[in-house]
């Protein structure tokens, strides 16, 4: 009896083990595929490639005054990007944050948007993407910080100016993450935003990701993500619940538009919903018809258009 008892703990044992090891392994294995080994290339484009796309005015484009910006991140890489100035001098400058996969050049439908309305446009490499460095991308953990230092540059470029800042997907993390967790804390005396859009933005990069799992993988996240966020921060030095707009929009006091496709298969339209419903006023949403993952742009380019004019009609 006390033989088979011992052959019974022993076959528990060895489960549990085998149960942990592959936990274990998991988790690694989707850090490294969300986070160390991502293909931060996989939508990447050139400004001749987007010579040929009908989302913005190249004739005008080309007429624009460029300044090239090379900023030298705290975390020991370059980032590179642009200024575009308006043909009118005007006082209100927006920084534009692509997505994960993307680049600065992708963005050109926003940055002849905001032309249109007046603005002057920050486009730039976020880190691990296009010209910029870094190693990886951490969907706004790192990337925040960077933002504020392309804010605190325009500020000095600009002086006296506004500055405003749109982000879609990760970049609208990105900058809502900026709103509530730096810009909402900064001192009078140093340079703001004034206000937001957040283009099809994550609330919480842990639900995301156990989003993914399940429509990729199709697997219930059983700790999966947990394990995968431990990984995270001892290979990349970031936990996944650090990244989360919805822990700290309640501190955004500047108006903010959120923009979703409510046909978005990627990123839950709910997850721009919940975002709303927490931000104290100033807000507005604007739910794109129709329009899948980062797609209300193309897909409604006009009430895009009157949607963001609408908006800034009552900043």
């Amino acid at each position: 009896m006390a033989l088979r008892k011992g052959h019974i703990l022993r076959g528990i044992s060895i489960a549990l083990l085998v149960v942990l090891v592959v936990w274990f392994g998991v988790g690694y294995y989707f850090a490294r595929v969300a986070v160390g080994k991502f293909n931060t290339r996989t939508f990447y484009s050139s400004l001749e490639t987007q010579r040929h796309d009908s989302t913005f005015n190249i004739a005008r484009w080309d007429t624009l005054v460029k300044q090239p910006l090379v900023l030298n991140s705290h975390y020991g890489y370059q980032l590179k990007g642009l200024l575009v100035e308006n043909p009118h001098h005007v006082d209100t400058t927006i920084v534009i944050c692509h997505g994960i996969g993307c680049n600065k050049w992708l963005m050109m439908r926003y940055a002849d948007l905001y032309l249109d309305l007046g603005f002057n446009v920050v486009l730039y490499d976020q880190r691990a993407h296009g010209e910029s460095g870094g190693a990886f991308c951490s969907y706004g953990y790192f990337e925040k910080y960077d933002l504020q230092q392309m804010v605190d540059t325009i500020a000095v470029l600009e002086p006296g100016g506004v500055i405003g800042a749109h982000g879609e997907s990760m970049g609208a993390a990105t900058v809502l993450q900026h709103a509530g967790m730096i810009n909402a804390n900064l001192p009078d005396s140093l340079p703001h935003v004034s206000f937001y859009i957040a283009d099809c933005p994550y609330s919480d990069l842990k639900a995301e990701f156990a989003y993914r799992l399940k429509a990729e993988y199709h697997l219930p996240n059983l700790g999966f993500v947990d394990m995968a966020s431990l990984w995270s921060r001892l290979l990349y030095g970031f936990w996944f619940g650090d990244v989360s707009p919805i822990a700290y929009i309640q501190n955004v006091k500047v108006p903010v538009l959120f923009i979703h496709g409510d046909a978005d298969t990627y990123v839950p339209t709910t997850m721009s919903e919940a975002l709303y419903a927490k931000k104290p006023a100033p807000k507005m949403l604007y739910l794109s018809p129709g329009a899948n993952h980062a797609k209300s742009y193309i897909v409604n380019r006009a009430e895009y258009r009157s949607k963001v004019k609408e908006f800034f009609g009552k900043r």
